[in-house]
C-alpha cells in the first residue's frame, strides 16, 4: 500500500482529484466506493470542480457508498 502525506486537507483533496480524473480517463466504466460522512467532502468538491471544467466524466462510472455494505451479511451477494 502506497502511503502519501500532504500539507493540507486542499492539497489532499486535489491531489486524490487528479489521481480520480487520470483513473476516470483510463478507465471510464472505474467503479468509485466512497466513505460516509464529511471525509470524503473537499475530494468531492475538487471532482465537482474537475467536472466543470471538462476534465473528468462520470457517465460510465459508478460510484457507491461503502457504508451502505456495512449491515450485509458475508453471503449476501449484495456484497
Amino acid at each position: 500500500m502506497l502511503t502519501r502525506t500532504f500539507e493540507s486537507i486542499e492539497t489532499w483533496a486535489e491531489n486524490l482529484a487528479r489521481l480520480w480524473v487520470e483513473r476516470l480517463q483510463a478507465q471510464p466504466d472505474i467503479r468509485i466506493c466512497l466513505a460516509a460522512g464529511n471525509t470524503p467532502v473537499p475530494v468531492c468538491e475538487a471532482m465537482v470542480r474537475a467536472y466543470r471544467a471538462g476534465d473528468a466524466s462520470f457517465s460510465k462510472a459508478t460510484i457507491f457508498a461503502l457504508d451502505e455494505y456495512g449491515e450485509l451479511n458475508p453471503e449476501d451477494a449484495g456484497r
